[in-house]
């Protein structure tokens, strides 16, 4: 999408969908979201990020999917909030099985928060994003300053992601999957 990005880049990622999409399954606490890469163990994920209005945006470490057609995954989710605080939590995406109609979620999802506490993530200004996940050291990070690290061993290895925290415009740029090491 054409946008204005840090360094004057004008190309970037935009959540764009407005309101929640008819889902086949009614779910509550959906959001949008986007995987890239593969089933690794260790890398820092980071990327510039804007919300031009109240909202959040945020990373996804070590994803793997439960249940698609629940929304339903396992991730550490590193969010930014406009309000000026951040939030580190384990998603759990319960248990599902295949059936001959399709998914059923056995045991319902829910997030344990790590971390929380202030930020300074303004919205309509592009900030730089990063969450590293090595061995079961986790840290997130907002414009260079380390927000959390703290040690983790439920999940060890997953895909990493960009999350939004609603159905509104968010923008990405420049996002990089590295060595934690940088």
């Amino acid at each position: 999408a054409p946008c204005r990005a840090p360094n004057g880049s004008t190309t970037c990622t935009e959540q764009t969908t407005p309101a929640e999409p008819v889902l086949w399954r009614q779910t509550s606490g959906r959001h949008p979201y986007a995987i890239i890469g593969s089933d690794w163990a260790n890398y820092a994920v980071s990327v510039d990020a804007m919300v031009p209005r109240a909202g959040s945006a945020g990373l996804l470490g070590r994803y793997h999917a439960v249940s698609a057609s629940h929304g339903t995954f396992n991730a550490y989710v590193f969010t930014v909030n406009t309000d000026g605080t951040y939030t580190l939590t384990r998603n759990k995406g319960g248990t599902a099985a295949d059936t001959a109609s399709g998914q059923r979620q056995l045991t319902p999802p829910h997030s344990t928060v790590l971390a929380r506490g202030p930020a300074g993530f303004s919205p309509g200004t592009w900030h730089r994003l990063s969450l590293a996940v090595s061995g079961t050291t986790i840290t997130a990070s907002l414009d260079g300053q380390r927000l959390a690290s703290l040690t983790g061993t439920t999940l060890t290895r997953g895909t990493p992601g960009i999350t939004t925290g609603g159905w509104y415009p968010a923008y990405y740029s420049h996002l990089a999957i590295t060595s934690p090491e940088g």
